[in-house]
């Protein structure tokens, strides 16, 4: 966010999303900051500036131009610090339409060609002033065209321009007051270009490239599925023939228990013949 002589400023979408800002340059000599910004059209913009510093001025004017077009300002007292926004232009005492970025339209007429709205195409302006604040004043119409029209020779790589939506009412009257600007304090300079041609020229870095790691290498199909086969054929022959030993202990423990049940006991006589039995 460019930010700089006791001010900062920004533009920011409709939904109050701040715009990205590349290539930001500060000339304190001039007291000016540029910067460039993504453009895209039929999308509304809004010109925001701050004070961030403590000034001995008792009132300051930030006035806008559009494309060299100058299309009003505010005025910000000693004890105010909270953002400023202009998103549109008065059109009259009681209308005004919204700033948005609209396709530049072009000619090959020679009445466009080095006419003074190719001067400044391409740049939003904001320039911070000290002024004295009047008594109010009637309200200055600023008419606006919908379109800019060019010639071809003189678009310098555009493809947008500044225009307007359309005309709304106000809802409620805001005065408009006499001012003796002063002195300029900062000038802020946002120059818009489509997002692609930023990146074309250079003012925007290139996409990232995305990080491709190294494959593996790979091996032959045929070989691995022939070792891999022949390793399980072995761990299954294997297993077969452990398998096939516990069998053949199984039949040969159940043969030593059928044998055992076959052995018949005979009841042995009270005595045997020829035996001698003591009865004294």
């Amino acid at each position: 966010m460019p930010e700089g002589l006791g001010f900062k400023a920004w533009l920011s979408t409709e939904n109050d999303e701040a715009l990205p800002e590349f290539g930001l340059h500060t000339s304190l000599e001039k007291r000016e900051i540029q910067c460039w910004i993504p453009s895209e059209a039929g999308k509304r913009f809004k010109v925001c500036w701050q004070k961030v510093d403590a000034l001995t001025v008792d009132a300051t004017c930030g006035f806008v131009k559009v494309d060299g077009t100058g299309v009003g300002g505010l005025i910000a007292y000693r004890n105010e610090f909270l953002p400023m926004v202009k998103d549109s232009v008065r059109t009259s005492e009681s209308t005004y339409r919204h700033f948005l970025f609209s396709p530049l339209q072009l000619s090959d007429d020679d009445l466009f060609l080095n006419t003074s709205s190719a001067q400044n195409l391409g740049e939003i302006e904001l320039s911070v002033w000290e002024v004295l604040v009047g008594n109010d004043t009637p309200i200055l119409d600023f008419p606006v065209s919908a379109k800019t029209i060019v010639h071809e020779k003189s678009k310098k790589g555009l493809a947008h321009s500044i225009g307007f939506g359309p005309e709304l009412t106000l809802k409620t009257k805001i005065a408009q007051k006499h001012i003796d600007a002063i002195k300029v304090l900062v000038t802020f300079v946002f120059k818009y270009r489509p997002f692609d041609i930023l990146r074309a020229n250079g003012i925007v870095p290139p996409r990232p490239q995305p990080i491709r790691m190294p494959s593996p290498p790979q091996l032959p199909l045929g070989p691995v599925k022939k070792r891999k086969i022949k390793e399980e054929d072995d761990v299954a022959f294997e297993a077969e023939k452990e398998l096939e030993f516990h069998r053949a202990r199984v039949r040969e423990l159940e043969a030593r228990c059928a044998n055992v049940k076959r052995v018949k006991t005979e009841p042995r006589p009270a005595f045997l013949s020829g035996e001698v039995i003591d009865l004294t």
